[in-house]
């Protein structure tokens, strides 16, 4: 299981915990650019440990930011011509597949 987010009240991992333990996963996983936050990386550790979890997290190498990759894409559309409102809207919920 991976968590895009996990903050709140609890500290990372509250969130994660609690999913993890819901839905009775024994493997959890970190990846992306969090996943160069040693804190985070500590925090989860120590969660995992303590419910019996597998933690996976990517190495640092390979926890890249998509900032860069999406940027690119925006450069190559305007260069192509294409621009966008300055009425553009937030999707934080957009769904990327039907």
């Amino acid at each position: 299981m991976c968590i895009v987010s996990d903050g709140g009240d609890r500290g990372a991992g509250g969130q994660t915990r609690k999913a993890a333990i819901k839905n009775g996963v024994k493997t959890v996983t970190i990846s992306g650019g969090v996943s160069c936050n040693q804190a985070l990386r500590e925090s989860m550790g120590r969660m995992a440990e303590e419910e019996g979890l597998a933690l996976h997290v990517a190495t640092p190498v390979l926890s890249t930011d998509n900032a860069a990759m999406i940027g690119a894409a925006g450069l190559l559309r305007l260069e192509a011509g294409e621009k966008s409102s300055s009425a553009l809207d937030v999707d934080p919920n957009l769904k990327l597949c039907q």
